[in-house]
């Protein structure tokens, strides 16, 4: 994740050129790679799409310059969601986190590409060849090749900027980079082309799992996780440590769950096990990020690399019942499916704890946004008995809540404030209010100790700490 991608500003200036120029459809390489990108062959065809993705792109544009409107008007700065710190700009909107999603691709590409140019021309000079990896990967790695900004994204020249003054500052830059013009236009169809199938059920003992045959088994819980940044190898670093026997990811592959950033940020580090994926080892549930880019990253590339059968499952022995849901594909809610499914797991002996993205309830959050959640498993809440959730950047242990043990870990790799003490009626019995030099809160994930009916469960910061630990 660039820090360019996070600055609201250069965002938005970027989106605001880009649909300009897109507009103008004046030069034919661009439209030529636009038809190929989006598999158009015919004129009319071409105008009606290239038309729908400039009114989507633009009206994302005007919906965050509202926004900005509302908060000033206010006296508030533009706050972030999620409990991000104010410096991270990561809104929850579908088109500014795919349009995120392409400017972070594009800056790896570009800068990739200045890399191996540097790398090949001190080779040239040197005389060593470019197989001579050793010698040059320190001289290449020293310093920056290039720094990630805004004129990357249009044409060079002898100056990107224009000398002349335009109207409304439109045309400040030249055109479109045509680099930057194919990873719109192939960002742009997840916009289009609108959902992945959702796999449902056909049984109701469907997507049912035992954990490992042991007398003790652990399972790592993480979430929010799939930054691909310092945090993320830091907090995957002190997993490993810990040889689980299961591992799963509540969800949020940073910025719109797209083929490449789960291959990049998530599958990349997943690599908790130097045998391949087996089914019912570890698990990834979906969330609003990956939907942000249709899902069809998750449901193509994230669980079948993991050979997980659906975005919902079942994990658990006689003691004890993990049932993962998923609260992406119907935002911040649940499917008909799914419920039906999860009223037929809830029975027998064992203790039932939900896991998911979204969270039933929040001490910390404006308004009310599990509400809907909360609702749509109210006729089975006597059933269970805790919950795990992410979604909120922060790691919070609730009092007992609606007759259930609440607990939040979305503090996996985001940047976030440990927030003041809450003034909310939800208990809060601890809250994970460690810093890191920066002043900002700690990473990390929770791990989950079961032997026989104790479940043992570990608040486990980046540096290896263990925050809090607790009887379930």
């Amino acid at each position: 994740m660039h820090e360019l991608t996070g600055n609201r500003e250069a965002v938005l200036e970027v989106l605001r050129q880009t649909v300009f120029h897109l507009g103008r459809d004046v030069t034919p390489a661009a439209k030529r790679i636009g038809m190929n990108k989006l598999g158009i062959k015919s004129e009319p065809m071409w105008t009606k799409q290239r038309d729908t993705t400039i009114d989507i792109l633009q009206r994302a544009y005007e919906r965050e310059q509202d926004k900005s409107m509302v908060l000033r008007a206010a006296n508030f700065s533009a706050a972030p969601s999620e409990s991000v710190v104010k410096d991270l700009y990561m809104p929850r909107d579908r088109t500014i986190a795919v349009f995120q999603a392409a400017m972070d691709e594009f800056l790896d590409i570009k800068l990739e590409k200045a890399k191996s140019s540097k790398k090949a021309s001190k080779s040239k000079s040197s005389g060593k060849s470019v197989k001579d990896k050793t010698a040059l990967t320190e001289e290449v790695d020293s310093g920056s090749v290039i720094e990630p900004n805004i004129e990357l994204f249009f044409e060079s020249s002898q100056s990107s900027m224009r000398k002349t003054k335009d109207f409304a500052g439109f045309e400040k830059y030249d055109n479109l980079d045509p680099g930057w013009i194919r990873v719109v236009w192939e960002k742009a169809k997840s916009l289009l082309r609108g959902k992945a199938k959702f796999i449902k059920h056909t049984n109701n003992t469907d997507f049912r799992f035992d954990v490992v045959d042991k007398p003790t088994v652990t399972i790592a819980l993480v979430s929010d996780w799939g930054g691909g940044n310092d945090a993320a190898y830091a907090v995957a670093a002190q997993i490993n440590a810990r040889h689980p026997d299961h591992v799963i990811h509540l969800g949020d592959i940073y910025y719109a769950g797209t083929e490449i950033e789960i291959n990049k940020r998530f599958l990349n580090l997943w690599n908790f096990w130097s045998t391949p994926a087996t089914a019912g080892r570890s698990f990834a549930l979906n969330s609003n990020h990956e939907m942000y880019g249709g899902g069809h990253g998750y449901f193509k590339t994230t669980i079948k690399a993991l050979k997980q059968p659906a975005s919902y499952f079942s994990l658990g022995n006689s003691h004890w019942r993990f049932i993962g849901l998923d609260t992406g594909y119907v935002d911040h809610d649940l499917n008909a499916e799914q419920l039906k499914w999860l009223d037929a797991q809830l029975t027998g002996s064992a203790k039932k704890i939900l896991l998911s993205h979204h969270q039933p309830f929040s001490a910390f959050a404006d308004g009310d946004p599990g509400a809907k959640l909360r609702a749509r498993v109210q006729p089975l809440i006597d059933r269970i008995y805790g919950w795990f959730w992410g979604h909120e950047h922060l790691c919070v242990a609730y009092g007992k809540h609606l007759g259930i043990k609440g607990r939040c870990i979305g503090h996996g790799c985001i940047p976030y404030e440990v927030p003041n003490r809450s003034t909310s009626a939800i208990p809060v019995e601890w809250i994970n209010d460690r810093k890191q030099p920066n002043g900002r809160g700690m990473h990390g994930f929770a791990l989950l100790t079961l032997n026989a009916a104790s479940l043992l469960v570990e608040y486990i910061d980046q540096d290896g700490t263990v925050a809090h630990n607790e009887l379930f």
